[in-house]
């Protein structure tokens, strides 16, 4: 997925650096363009566990960042742990 984007995008992004969700939905953006925005599922049915079709359009995903996000994680006693979001290399 890295060598990918980074050929991709001409090194003007380089996967390794940035956070793995994003790397993930530039792959998507990516797979959209060259092969199609729609993905063919089969699908467990949870209540008669019967395969069922489906169909994923990748225009529909979208990145959610939760409200209430935070980097900075008290372990109290004055500790604080500052935690960055995991990218590729991590």
């Amino acid at each position: 997925m890295y060598d990918i984007i980074n050929i991709c995008t001409f090194g003007k992004i380089d996967a390794a650096n940035i956070p793995a969700y994003d790397a993930e939905y530039l792959f998507m953006q990516i797979r959209s363009r060259s092969i199609g925005e729609n993905i063919e599922l089969l699908l467990n049915c949870s209540n008669c566990g019967q395969e069922q079709p489906g169909r994923l359009d990748l225009n529909d995903v979208q990145v959610q960042q939760p409200e209430g996000h935070v980097h900075d994680i008290d372990l109290g006693k004055g500790l604080i742990v500052n935690m960055q979001d995991p990218t590729l290399k991590d």
